[in-house]
């Protein structure tokens, strides 16, 4: 799937919810905890069951350096986000220099 800035795709076995702050470069296969993840605004019926390793935290955000996909958490859930089968990374803040 190509992906823009501002969409936003739900896990359809966690319940979490992200936002693409920075779109990929091409087509990308979003995934979260081995399902694909669908635009939020997808109905579904009954969530599917699954065992999660890790969770996807509320408010951190996530990136897969090949492609340059940056993603925010908006609704906490389990996972790991996957693109393109790579476990995406929390993005670490960058520091500020001080002003003393």
């Amino acid at each position: 799937m190509i992906v823009k800035p501002g969409e936003r795709f739900r896990a359809l076995n966690t319940g979490a919810d992200v936002i693409v702050t920075r779109a990929a470069k091409g087509d990308i296969h979003l995934t979260c905890a081995g399902v694909e993840m669908v635009a939020i605004t997808a109905t579904v019926e009954e969530p599917l069951a699954v065992t999660v390793d890790e969770t996807v935290a509320l408010g951190k955000r996530y990136e897969d350096a090949e492609t340059g996909l940056e993603l925010l958490c908006t609704k906490a859930g389990g996972g790991p986000l996957e693109c393109d089968g790579r476990a995406l990374t929390i993005v670490t803040p960058k520091l500020m220099p001080a002003t003393d």
